[in-house]
């Protein structure tokens, strides 16, 4: 079944301070929120969203499991002698570093980053990620002196505001 990710409305969740191991809510994209929305409606024997044919959910090591014999697919080795590449040490917690770290690199803001990842308090994300939030800002300089001088490089201060250019007394 196609499914229309222009007919999904997202839902603006009331905030919840989040537990360790409690629920929390997670901004998904729009396509991939359409898709989960017609898997909710897929019947199922449990109460979980992803579960195993008998209704139970999938323990920790599965999913580790599966993700490790994936990421092995994604990066296979050229020779069986050859050592393991780097890739095959990628975990589903490092997915969240990753998610993390890029939108940290794309500006967004450290609370929204901090929710996302369901930590308590933004503290706790600005000690995990505070040397990602302390890179350069491209083009922060220039928009200041934008503000500042004006689109056209000419200050924004009027003439008759402008300081005077008389000398300036001495004072003995």
């Amino acid at each position: 079944m196609p499914v229309d990710p222009a007919a999904y409305v997202a839902e603006e969740p009331a905030a919840e301070a989040a537990q360790a191991g409690g629920d929390y809510y997670v901004d998904v994209p729009a396509q991939l929120g359409a898709i989960l929305d017609v898997h909710r409606h897929t019947p199922r024997q449990g109460p979980w969203d992803f579960q195993t044919r008998n209704g139970t959910p999938y323990s920790h090591e599965h999913v580790q499991g599966e993700f490790k014999r994936i990421v092995k697919l994604a990066w296979p080795k050229k020779h069986d002698t050859d050592p393991d590449p780097p890739e095959w040490d990628f975990t589903p917690h490092s997915m969240r570093h990753t998610f993390a770290t890029l939108h940290i690199l794309a500006g967004k803001p450290a609370k929204w980053v901090s929710r996302q990842l369901g930590h308590a308090d933004v503290t706790v994300t600005l000690k995990v990620y505070a040397r990602w939030f302390e890179m350069v800002c491209p083009g922060a300089a220039d928009e200041h002196g934008e503000r500042l001088f004006g689109p056209d490089g000419t200050a924004v201060v009027l003439p008759e505001l402008a300081l005077p250019t008389d000398p300036a007394p001495v004072l003995h």
